[in-house]
This record gives structure tokens, sequence and C-alpha cells, in this order.
């Protein structure tokens, strides 16, 4: 067998080339590789949710849960299928053995939960999320606070705040909590309904024909096609107002401002959040795979310092900073291996001379290049886990450098 130390010797320029590009493909490596604070576990657990508001549970687990297990029942490599219903929810739990990967779990359910098409008109369209570390563990919260103005005016600021964002390189979702939708309520007068012969059913079925979007197929002339579309969706108060219940021969008309008001306003709170006793609305942010939470947190903290500038009165502020705690981890990695050098050359270099001090010293930073090489491979981020796995073996290979040598 070719010794391995004698071919070394032998092509030594071959070597050098080598160790020179572990050294350069490594740094970049390093630079690239993407950081975040937990490594990105998955559950095996798919959830369906489907929001039907204001339907109690017993209804939600006929009109819904029931018609989803069906379905999904009949997936194969099932583990167990769980449900929850809740005043205006429902969520499904689909576990399936390891024999199916996470992907084609989330694919499989997609399928089965698409084939159901008699849900309630009224509830929301399921919503299909792949559990993993990433959906569950947001990497900051940025807070916003006001003194002084209406919560009406504080949303629509989250709202500006929460679409720009979004459009931050490598944010996938944000999930906006203390910021109440708003609501636009029609306050009917039972009495002037009464007066007028007209019930809440006739409102609300003028309200709901009214107020809607449709599809009106296709026109055709020659050889142009133009998508037909009836936009009937409410744009103000007034329009809303000004619609007409019910009218008569004579061209009299009874419209809605006649038996109910109007008004614009918010949802009842839920939850009520302060901050320094003002009211607080908090936005979580979530990453995607590729990114890189250092920059990533970067770019949010010089977002929320350019808005708050540009809009008087309110106070942005980032919290629970996720890349506090991967920047201390590199830290420690940093530090770990500098010491690790450093007592590894001061013990060779009293027993075994220079030469030898300088080689293993340089073998510490040199292993964990190559290991930065290789782990991008393996879908491996940086995170607390691995840096902690990088400070055990640098542990490792202060001590298999000194008993080679």
């Amino acid at each position: 067998m070719i010794s391995v130390a004698k071919s070394a010797l032998k092509y030594s320029i071959l070597v050098n080339m080598l160790t020179i590009a572990v050294l350069i493909f490594g740094l970049i490596a390093m630079i690239n590789l993407p950081r975040e604070e937990y490594p990105a576990v998955d559950f095996g657990t798919t959830l369906v949710v489907v929001v039907y508001p204001g339907v109690s549970p017993a209804e939600i687990e006929q009109l819904i849960v029931h018609k989803l297990e069906v379905e999904l029942s009949d997936l194969d490599d099932l583990d167990y299928i769980g449900a929850t219903a809740q005043e205006g929810r429902a969520t499904m739990q689909v576990v399936f053995t390891s024999a199916v990967s996470p992907d084609e779990a989330f694919d499989r359910v997609s399928r089965e939960v698409a084939k159901v098409t008699d849900l309630p008109d009224d509830a929301l369209a399921p919503v299909i999320i792949r559990l993993s570390m990433r959906e569950v563990n947001p990497i900051a919260q940025v807070a916003v606070s006001s003194n002084g103005l209406s919560p009406m005016a504080l949303r629509e600021i989250a709202d500006r705040l929460e679409d720009g964002l979004l459009e931050i390189t490598d944010i996938s979702k944000v999930e906006t909590i203390g910021a109440r939708e708003r609501q636009i309520w029609v306050d009917a007068d039972q009495s002037r309904l009464d007066a007028y012969g007209l019930s809440l059913s006739d409102l609300s079925a003028v309200l709901g024909a009214r107020n809607l979007n449709m599809p009106g197929g296709t026109a055709r002339f020659d050889k142009l096609e133009f998508l037909v579309r009836t936009l009937g969706e409410f744009n103000d108060l007034d329009e809303i107002k000004e619609l007409i219940v019910v009218s008569d021969a004579g061209g009299g008309s009874i419209k809605i401002k006649d038996v109910a008001s109007v008004r614009d306003t918010l949802e009842k709170p839920t939850s009520i959040a302060k901050l320094n006793g003002e009211e607080l609305v908090s936005i979580f942010l979530y990453k995607k795979g590729s990114g890189n939470i250092i920059s990533i947190i970067d770019d949010v903290k010089a977002y929320i310092a350019e808005f708050e500038s540009s809009v008087p009165g309110i106070e942005v502020s980032l919290r629970n900073d996720g890349s506090l705690d991967v920047k201390n981890g590199i830290n420690a990695l940093g530090k770990s291996a500098f010491i690790g050098i450093l007592l590894v050359f001061i013990a060779l270099l009293v027993f075994l001379g220079w030469r030898n001090a300088m080689l293993a010293a340089f073998s510490i930073p040199l292993s964990i290049l190559i290991a930065f090489m290789v782990i991008p491979y393996f879908d491996i981020t940086l995170n607390n886990l691995t840096i902690f796995g990088f400070i055990i073996v640098v542990g490792m290979v202060v001590d298999n450098s000194i008993v080679v040598l």
C-alpha cells in the first residue's frame, strides 16, 4: 500500500495547491452558509385548517371535520388523523409513517383536500401547513406602538410596515398580532324596517348580492378574446348607504340609509397588548430556508429605522432578535478555535519545535473549513446545534493533533 505521507511529500506542490483551494473555498462556503437559530426540524405533521366564522363546534364537526376525515382516511401509510373542532375553526392533524417524506406527505394531503368540494360556501378555503421549526419559530418580533394614534390609524400603519417587511429578501411570511381587522357595520333600525315592511333577511340579501365580484366568462371578437368579470364590491361607505333595498313602480326607493346606519370600525379585541402603557401591534417574522438570519435582521433593522423616521408619532422596535444567539454561538466557536490553536502551538513548541507546532495549529482551522465545504451538500445550516458540534470537534482535533505529533 502506498504511504499517504510519502505520496504527500512526493507531490508536495499538488498538496499545497489543494490546501490553498480548501482555504479559499472553505472561506467562501463559511460566508455563504445559511445561518439560523434552530435547525430546520420537520415534525412530520401536516395541518389542515378551515375557518368558518360564527359556527359552533358541533356544526364544525359535522360540516367540515367529517367530510375531510372521509377523504383523508383513504391515504396510504397513515399513522393517524387527529381533529379539533372549536368555534369558528376546524384543525386536522395528518401524520404519516416514517416511510413517507415530509414533502410527499404535504403533496398527498393537498391533493386529497382539493377533492373535497362540498364544504360550506361561507367557510374559508382550507389552509394546509407543513409543520416544521421554521413555521412555528419566528426569527424576530417587530413591535409598533404609538402615543395618541387611534387603533384604526395604528392598524393602517402596521399594514404598511407588514407589506414592506415582506419585500425583504428571504422573509417567507409575517404574522400580525394585536391589530384589529377593519369591519363595516350596518346597524339596522327594526322599527324602520317594520314601517317599510322589510326584514333583516331582505337587508342581508341585498348587501350580499351587491358586494361581490363574479367572473362572466369570455367574449370573442374576430381574433380577439376578452375576459369578462363583473366588479361589484363596495369602495366606500356612501355606496353602501345609497344602495337601494326596494323600489316601487312610481320611482320611489328605500335605501340602506333609510333603515340603517353604516359605520366604519374595527373588530372587537380578543386580546390586548401594550408596551409602556401604550397599545401595541406585534409583527412576527419568519425566514426562508436558504436565508441568513444575520443579514435578514440587518435588513429589517435598516428598514424599520427608515420607516420610523418617515412616520411621525410612532415607535418601532425589534424584539426577540434570534440573530443574537447565532452571533454569540459563532463568537464562541471562534474563541474556542483560537484557544485550541494557541494551546496546541504552545504545547508542541515546547516539546517538538516550531515546525510541528505550526503544522498542528494549522490543522485546526483547516479541518473546520473542510467541514464548511461539505455540510451544505447535506442541507445543514449554521445554527446553535451545529455550532455546539463544531466546538466539541475542535477539542477532538486539538487532542488528535497533539497525540499524532
